[in-house]
């Protein structure tokens, strides 16, 4: 394959090199951390706070794709 790629870029030169495209691409998690001051509440005296859990990253994920031509 490289070879044959190496040919045609003997052949073609710059004709080729205007046409290549690169790529790369990411995956992105969905997480949006509440901060300590965001999740403060008020209770009354001797009451128990809420339970809090665990922030944990969302199942939803975007693949990020670019492309960068010459």
């Amino acid at each position: 394959m490289l070879n044959a790629f190496l040919e045609m870029l003997e052949e073609e030169g710059d004709r080729l090199s205007n046409r290549i495209i690169t790529t790369d691409e990411t995956w992105i998690h969905q997480y949006d951390p509440e901060s300590k001051q965001a999740s403060m509440q008020w209770i009354e005296k001797g009451q128990k706070p809420p339970m809090k859990f665990r922030a944990q990253k969302s199942a939803i994920k975007v693949m990020a794709t670019f492309f960068l031509g010459c």
